[in-house]
């Protein structure tokens, strides 16, 4: 998740939708890995299925920004009380 987290930050001026691509494309990666990982290729699976894990580790990955995000703003307001 600490790529993800990097990648938020450098997008300062990044719009909504920019941040959803990015969540997806985490997301998209991070399936892809773990399927590796435990040998499975996506082709032994529905399409249903693969969605669904899809799915689930961009719900996983985007509350995981949120919360990166709020604490980040969290210690830029500590920063700015000095």
């Amino acid at each position: 998740m600490n790529d993800l987290v990097e990648k938020l930050k450098s997008m300062k001026n990044a719009t909504a939708s920019q941040y959803d691509k990015t969540i997806k494309e985490y997301a998209s990666k991070q399936v892809q890995k773990e399927l590796k990982e435990a040998g499975i290729s996506k082709e032994d699976m529905s399409q249903e299925e693969y969605e669904q894990l899809l799915e689930d580790k961009y719900k996983e990955a985007k509350s995981f920004s949120k919360g990166a995000m709020v604490a980040g703003g969290f210690l830029l307001f500590l920063e700015l009380l000095g």
